[in-house]
């Protein structure tokens, strides 16, 4: 803790004293969906809002500050009667993407703050995305940035031609946010008792980590070889 600090107020330090370039996007997207062999959920909405702001002081730091902003139905439109899920509490949500400042000098990049770190090139379900927690209740098709919840953290990258090699360390982290109760795969084929129903709170804070990993990469032409190793506490909730 008193390196993140201690690095934290270096960089506020060095920002007082150099020239800002500052640059703010903004992205919108919205879905209308009719399922027309359902009674229950037969029409729903989905509306996402992304804002982007960057800073730059100089070639060596610079600030990055994503938020994420959700409204809609697509979420809890697979909820079955057994879930005991209100849809009100569930129909929006705000929470921060990369939110990181970073210091480059050399072949070494440090980033401190909340980050998603991704150690292969798919998406969805892939077992070498297993850093950060998961939004269960979205598509495992939605954009990796929306479907993983970026958590506090430092990190560090050394590169060089061939070789590079990363390693963070994470303080705090958080549980997978978890789907409705019907759409959990152990238990399909135990369905509840009539009148009984499973009630399923979302996670709250996050929770003590001291968790530490590190990743080495080989590059060749159009080749590329990692080997890593994490220590992490599981993501998994356990009812």
């Amino acid at each position: 803790m008193k390196f993140l600090v201690g690095a934290l107020l270096l960089g506020i330090s060095i920002v007082a004293l150099a020239e800002t370039k500052t640059d703010f996007t903004g992205e919108h997207s919205h879905r209308f969906w009719e399922y027309t062999e359902s009674k229950k959920t037969h029409v729903g909405q989905e509306h996402w809002v992304d804002l982007l702001q960057t800073d730059e002081w100089g070639n060596y730091l610079s600030l990055k500050a994503q938020l994420h902003i959700y409204a809609g139905q697509g979420r809890m439109a697979l909820a079955q009667s057994q879930d005991d899920v209100k849809f009100q509490e569930l129909a929006a949500e705000a929470w921060p993407g990369d939110f990181y400042l970073q210091a480059a000098g050399g072949p070494a990049l440090l980033k401190i703050g909340y980050q998603q770190i991704s150690w292969q090139e798919g998406f969805g379900l892939s077992y070498t995305n297993f850093i950060n927690s998961r939004d269960e209740k979205t598509s495992v098709f939605e954009r990796t940035d929306r479907l993983f919840r970026t958590s506090p953290l430092a990190q560090l990258i050394l590169s060089s031609e061939r070789f590079s090699a990363q390693v963070f360390y994470r303080p705090w982290s958080s549980h997978n946010l978890p789907a409705p109760f019907s759409r959990w795969k152990p238990l399909e084929a135990s369905p509840l008792l009539p009148g009984q129903t499973v009630d399923v709170h979302e996670p709250t804070g996050q929770k003590m980590g001291q968790e530490s990993g590190a990743r080495l990469t080989w590059m060749g032409e159009g080749l590329d070889f990692s080997v890593f190793e994490a220590h992490l506490r599981d993501l998994d909730l356990v009812y």
